[in-house]
């Protein structure tokens, strides 16, 4: 039984380029985490130490997760594709019952159960991709002709469910991530034009629906667009970045030296971790991880578009987007490329789920990408 265990290893046939970006990834993020969550212990110990206390544990977990993808079958996963989406809609769901869901900063989004919470908007992301890459994989004949009532109307719930209880969420950032995972599997699918218009034409109406009826997106973008910032309001954050990013320069406070992080930045260890990275490590350190995770992202989309096996095919290239596109969205609101979006940096910043499916994601990643596929 071990023998076969650890033959599924196989580690001469893995890719070790991206086994060593994910790692340095993963320990660059735990260190930067551990030193922004400093700023948290001169606000509130209590909460430093639950901080820790979580993402303590959630790195355990998703270390063993790591392993656990890399090895667990890509059938069984394939064969239990519906019950994860199911799973994961359901714990969504539950976000809105009395005494389970947690609110916070006007959204509600989590889940708290005996005292531990849980994001399942970040299952949600890592199910739809791996829903729709066996959907797909099982179907694509169908797309290669014509789509089917009954196939159209399965393919519509399975984007519309998501979508709905995203906007209930008030949860924009996903929607727009699940608009790129979409828009990605369907592209290097044979799916014909007109529904991938139609397709992803519903994501996208739902998010600028979204964003025209809630006041404080709007706010966010009129403010960003605006040549007078309400510094002391709504665009505080984004002003307290910029300046933690001109405290680091060239190289950088050093670590731990950030100074934002502890009376100024909001989230200094959620999706302000970017901000505090810059201050700590400069402009250099800033490439350094920028090529990182760049690298990592263009690797995966090369390997998706030459795995000939469809199911890795459009698993990497799900997995590829929602890399880049919470990348994108931490990154470029920390910079003041775009209005803040309130979403996580991978690997980095505070969120147990997050960096729990992250983990278990690229170690099936390094699983798919094997050399002999």
């Amino acid at each position: 039984m071990l023998s076969r265990l650890l033959k599924r290893f196989e580690f001469d046939l893995v890719r070790v380029d991206l086994l060593l970006v994910t790692l340095m990834l993963f320990i660059i993020g735990g260190i930067t985490f551990f030193s922004a969550s400093l700023g948290i212990l001169n606000r509130n110990e209590i909460k430093f130490y639950n901080i820790i206390e979580s993402q303590s544990m959630a790195y355990i977990i998703g270390v063993v997760l790591f392993i656990v993808g890399y090895v667990v079958n890509k059938k069984f996963i394939q064969y239990s594709s519906i019950y994860i989406y199911i799973l994961s809609i359901l714990l969504s769901l539950s976000v809105f019952i009395n005494n389970f869901g947690m609110n916070f900063a006007g959204s509600t989004r989590w889940i708290n159960f005996m005292g531990v919470s849980f994001q399942p908007g970040e299952l949600l992301k890592l199910s739809l991709i791996i829903m729709l890459s066996t959907y797909f994989s099982r179907n694509w004949r169908n797309f290669e002709s014509s789509i089917s009532r009954k196939n159209y109307l399965y393919f519509f719930l399975l984007i519309a469910v998501p979508v709905i209880i995203m906007y209930f969420q008030k949860d924009l950032g996903t929607l727009l991530i699940m608009f790129a995972i979409f828009s990605t599997i369907l592209v290097t699918s044979n799916v014909k034009a007109l529904y991938m218009v139609i397709f992803t034409s519903i994501i996208a109406l739902s998010a600028i629906y979204y964003g025209l009826s809630n006041d404080y997106v709007k706010n966010r973008i009129f403010d960003f667009n605006s040549d007078i910032k309400n510094v002391q309001g709504i665009s505080y954050q984004n002003k307290q970045a910029l300046i933690s990013i001109g405290n680091g320069e060239i190289f950088g406070r050093g670590i731990g030296q950030s100074v934002q992080k502890f009376y100024y930045l909001p989230e200094p260890a959620g999706d302000s971790i970017f901000a505090v990275y810059l201050e700590e490590y400069g402009f250099v350190g800033g490439v350094v991880v920028l090529l990182l995770f760049l690298y990592l992202i263009v690797r995966i989309f090369m390997l998706s578009f030459l795995n000939q096996e469809l199911f890795s095919k459009y698993f990497l290239g799900g997995l590829a987007t929602l890399i880049f596109a919470q990348t994108f969205l931490n990154m470029g609101s920390m910079l003041g490329v775009i209005p803040i979006s309130g979403d996580t940096l991978p690997l980095f910043s505070h969120g147990g789920t997050a960096l729990i499916c992250n983990m278990f994601s690229l170690g099936f990643m390094l699983q798919l990408t094997k050399k002999f596929n």
